[in-house]
């Protein structure tokens, strides 16, 4: 069985994912869509980096380099909540925004002669802190966490998350008809609002006959899975806590085993909202604000579909024939069983059944979910050719004339910049699990999140960061003092190691210019002697043997070639 690579999020880590695999029957669930069925909790530096800045890096965890997300953070402002190892205004303007002193302090060191950066920097818990007391971690205490927009980093494997149709707020989650924002579409449009019937799957424990209660005397003939949960509850595959902390759970965990499979109510209570219950908690509990004595008030499967909807549910589903390559598409109703959703009547079965011979099949597919897996480059300028891998670029979906599978749908590319502005890129070319896009030329610097769009389905986001071209226009030399005009020098650490520097090779030694100044746009520098070339050293990348004009230095010449008397 091939393996898969675990997909990831930037931010919010924890929720269910909606993928089996191709074990029958199916549960535990590999990891092979949306996010892993764990939880993230206690973190540390070393746990941080058990995923994060990896070598080789986890893609799908952190596609981006972390030096550069972090230096473009430069001369933007900080938000709030947040924590900088150095606070102040360290530049004096008089707005708190980030500066190179903000996480970095040069201490003096006598033994080496030089100033060394302090190490406390790298401790990813001096600023992605911790809160709570329930086991909430950073990835849940984003803004767009804390206000329900799960699909922000989750993709349209959860739909919209908690958020109206125009993610204005909260909709209310029993209200099935009302149009709180005026767009005329019901709030709670893509939840069924008609009555439940044998095939409406239950999160858990469904009956043998769909409706009644357990004693009924009707014969169960359905199938069970290791820990007793029939056909036709969500854990009949996503199933109860199993594996052992540390130890792989499946074949398939991918580069991010070992992995630990959790209880939905662990991965759902340890977000971190579990320790505001009164706000917080009825999202899924709605009657818990009226009566906070209920526990553990237990929601339908209605409520739960305030997430994971029918948009997605019948949506999500891995490409079978060859898992993780590029040969085929992504066919509903045409799959192997135990690969998604509507891969095969079974699939249909493990969500729907009940105690009978036959179960009704998923509606129609719309374009299957596409998952990202990985960038082929995370750190790149403007203008550069990148390619996306994953799975369900491409599907087949249904003629709803002829009912054959003869329409195609592909995907476009999605970035959205750190001020939620998108740009929708159409690809040089798609095939199932790979996408290859150029970006503009004049796509400015910055962070940014790439997905897949497919119709209205949106993959889950990687991280993107798209770095300043660096451009020297001239260099100039009077009296020692060498001044480089350009673009793209970002700011200046007086600190060994800090990869910002002007060299130059003066009587075939290496020397350091002293920096007299250091803009984006101009360096000025002094060296002991004049210099005929110089090297410029950024935070992002470097410029060597640079032309210096007003030079009175000429190379020596070779002996016997000029010079002297013959």
């Amino acid at each position: 069985m091939n393996r898969k690579s675990v997909i990831l999020a930037i931010a919010l880590l924890g929720a269910t994912v909606f993928t089996v695999s191709a074990a029958v029957p199916p549960p535990p669930v590999n990891q092979y869509l949306g996010i892993p069925d764990t939880v993230f909790n206690q973190m540390t530096e070393t746990a941080c980096r058990s995923c994060h800045n990896q070598n080789p890096p986890i893609a799908a965890v952190d596609p981006t380099y972390l030096p550069d997300r972090h230096h473009l953070l430069v001369d933007t402002l900080i938000p709030t909540p947040n924590a900088v190892p150095y606070p102040g205004d360290w530049d004096s303007d008089g707005i708190n925004d980030y500066t190179c002193y903000s996480c970095h302090t040069a201490t003096w060191d006598p033994v080496s002669m030089s100033y060394v950066l302090d190490p406390n920097f790298r401790d990813c818990t001096v600023c992605h802190q911790q809160t709570g007391t329930s086991g909430g971690t950073v990835h849940h205490r984003t803004a767009l966490a804390q206000t329900g927009d799960c699909a922000a980093c989750h993709g349209s494997f959860v739909d919209k998350g908690l958020l109206d149709p125009n993610r204005n707020g909260i909709i209310a989650a029993l209200d099935k008809t009302d149009d709180t924002n005026n767009d005329g579409i019901a709030d709670g449009g893509w939840i069924p609002s008609y009555q439940g019937s044998l095939v409406t799957p239950w999160p858990s424990k469904k009956p043998a006959n769909g409706l009644g209660g357990p004693g009924t005397g009707v014969k169960d003939s359905r199938l069970s899975n290791a820990f007793g949960e029939k056909q036709g509850s969500c854990k009949y595959c996503h199933s109860n806590r199993t594996g052992v902390e540390g130890q792989p759970v499946s074949e398939n965990s991918g580069p991010f085993a070992p992995v630990m499979v959790y209880t939905n109510s662990e991965t759902h209570h340890t977000t971190g909202f579990f320790d505001q219950a009164l706000t917080k908690c009825q999202w899924c509990h709605t009657d818990f604000q009226s009566n906070p004595a209920l526990k553990s008030p237990t929601p339908s499967i209605r409520t739960c579909e305030i997430c994971h909807g029918i948009p997605s549910l019948h949506n999500i589903q891995e490409d079978s024939a060859s898992p993780g390559t590029n040969s085929t598409n992504i066919t509903p109703g045409a799959e192997l069983a135990g690969y998604g959703h509507i891969g095969a009547d079974s699939d249909c079965k493990g969500c729907h059944g009940f105690d009978s011979t036959t179960t009704s099949a998923a509606p129609s597919s719309g374009p299957v979910i596409p998952a990202l897996y990985y960038l082929s480059a995370s750190s790149v300028q403007a203008g550069a050719a990148i390619e996306l891998t994953g799975t369900a670029f491409i599907n087949q979906i249904q003629n709803p004339l002829t009912g054959t599978y003869d329409r195609t749908v592909t995907s476009d590319v999605v970035l959205t910049n750190a001020a939620g502005a998108q740009l929708v890129l159409a690809p040089v070319n798609v095939f199932s699990n790979a996408i290859q896009v150029v970006l503009p030329a004049d796509l400015p610097a910055g962070n940014y999140t790439i997905a897949a769009k497919k119709g209205p389905k949106l993959s889950n986001p990687l991280n993107l960061t798209v770095t300043p071209k660096l451009s020297v226009a001239s260099a100039t030399v009077s009296s020692n003092v060498v001044t480089i005009n350009g673009s793209g020098f970002s700011s200046y650490l007086n600190a060994a190691d800090s990869s910002t520097s002007v060299t130059a090779t003066i009587a075939t030694q290496t020397v350091n210019g002293v920096i007299q100044s250091w803009t984006d746009t101009k360096i000025v520098a002094k060296f002991a002697a004049t210099p005929s070339l110089v090297n410029v050293n950024t935070v992002f990348g470097s410029k060597a043997n640079i032309p210096v004009s007003g030079s009175s230095v000429t190379p020596p010449t070779k002996p016997g070639k000029g010079g002297g008397k013959k």
